[in-house]
């Protein structure tokens, strides 16, 4: 896996208390709070967007083509 770096500039009390946070739960460094917490957003997101589209397509009974399919996630 490639990984990438980063530089990330916070103010000073959000870095204590994620510093503080990290002790607290057993994080091994702030990095590894903030790929959780990262991870934790895209997938909360992805599934709100997922129950999005089932709830749209309730009580749509008609078959979509591969292509009307795309078109209509793009709509979202």
């Amino acid at each position: 896996m490639e990984v990438k770096q980063i530089s990330l500039t916070i103010p000073d009390g959000l870095f204590k208390a994620s510093q503080k946070y990290t002790d607290e739960f057993g994080y091994r460094n702030m990095q590894e709070l903030i790929l959780e917490l990262m991870r934790e957003r895209m997938l909360a997101e992805k599934i709100a967007r997922y129950k999005a589209i089932e709830e749209n397509m309730k009580g749509k009974s008609r078959k979509l083509t591969k292509a009307r399919a795309l078109e209509y996630l793009k709509g979202l």
